[in-house]
């Protein structure tokens, strides 16, 4: 409970850097979620060719 008061403290007197955190937060989440929503549609990308390719030649 203590650590919450002084985090609302903290926002309270430093709106500026509270709004710097918060959007440097939402810019490290929303690129991480993109990051690995590249990397998850890249990965099943060459999964369905692999599979289309074997099909194709078999």
């Amino acid at each position: 409970m203590n650590s919450l008061q002084t985090i609302f403290h903290w926002v309270t007197q430093s709106p500026f850097a509270a709004t710097a955190v918060f959007f440097g937060g939402t810019t490290l989440a929303v690129t991480l979620y993109t990051y690995v929503y590249d990397y998850t549609m890249l990965i099943n990308r060459d999964q369905v060719g692999n599979q289309s390719g074997r099909s194709s030649r078999g």
